[in-house]
């Protein structure tokens, strides 16, 4: 039987509408009597270690709607169960089951340094710039800030080798040396389409 670590109820302390209540099953090393109470009132579920409660409004009869505080799934593109409990003022119970994917459709948000100048020191003349050197504090609402990787015009890393110094280009593909001195553009200029490290 899957466990549950999120739970909303009219059964549960009003004090708790509109937010999450972390209840943890082990408080200063013994059975925490809040998380037993949640047990014993939903004896029909296995309740996780690491359980939040929520307190849901009873609706109308008929056309009601219930509405949970906005939490973060741990978890992305997998699916998650939700078991929708429903118990009237007779005490009649009925339940069912759904599935819920969350899905991350956030691209990063990228905040970036500008560079007007850059000297010419090698021959034949030309700038060797990383992309990281732009950063000034991306962020992504799923991902640390670091395993965010920064990339001229779209290339991906060769991800097997993100901790080493490598060439790669397009999606993900080794590059050569030589690939990486020679990538040219129409403006004249040479840009670093492949990329040097992931960094």
């Amino acid at each position: 039987m899957d466990t549950v670590d999120r739970l909303g109820s009219s059964f549960i302390n009003k004090a708790y509408n509109g937010i999450w209540v972390y209840i943890p099953r082990i408080l200063n090393g013994s059975v925490n009597p809040a998380w037993t109470t949640m047990q014993n009132l939903h004896p029909n579920l296995v309740l996780a270690d690491d359980l939040y409660v929520t307190y849901v409004k009873p609706t109308a009869a008929s056309g009601g709607k219930a509405t949970l505080p906005a939490f973060n799934l741990l978890a992305e593109n997998i699916n998650h169960k939700v078991l929708w409990k429903v118990t009237d003022g007779c005490g009649n119970v009925d339940q069912c089951e759904s599935t819920v994917m969350s899905v991350d459709k956030k691209a990063p948000t990228p905040y970036c340094v500008s560079v007007h100048t850059a000297i010419m020191q090698t021959n034949p003349k030309m700038v060797e710039l990383w992309a990281v050197d732009f950063n000034k504090g991306s962020f992504d609402n799923c991902t640390p800030q670091s395993k965010l990787y920064y990339t001229f015009e779209g290339t991906h890393p060769v991800l097997s080798r993100l901790n080493q110094e490598h060439y790669f280009k397009g999606l993900g593909q080794n590059a050569t040396v030589n690939e990486y001195n020679q990538v040219k553009h129409t403006d004249g200029y040479q840009h670093q389409e492949v990329q040097d490290t992931y960094g």
